[in-house]
């Protein structure tokens, strides 16, 4: 009978921290979801950054080729000068971007 009662108390107490164990399982689980979420919210945002430096100065270029060939022959030292306008411009509006959103 005593056996049968240790036995008894035993199983409850085992069920007991295994419950406490599923418990905190279930905070890390959650707190793994939110950081795996974050990371691929930051990872977006990276991403973005990126095809926005790839992007900017080719819309630059592109504006400047414009400019530039309206009314003037294109030539090779134009497209110099606009790539060189263009980069300049684009990195300058990615240095305010980034300034702003505090990555700098």
């Amino acid at each position: 009978m005593l056996r049968a009662h240790l036995t008894m108390v035993f199983v409850e107490e085992w069920a007991s921290n295994a419950s406490a164990a599923m418990e905190e399982v279930d905070v890390l689980l959650a707190q793994i979801d939110s950081l795996e979420s974050e990371a691929q919210t930051r990872l977006g945002q990276f991403v973005a950054a990126v095809i926005t430096m790839g992007a900017t100065p080719l819309i630059f270029l592109t504006v400047f080729s414009q400019l530039f060939a309206e009314g003037k022959r294109f030539s090779s030292e134009n497209s110099v000068s606009m790539l060189i306008w263009g980069t300049v411009l684009s990195l300058g509006a990615e240095l305010l971007y980034f300034k702003r959103k505090r990555w700098i």
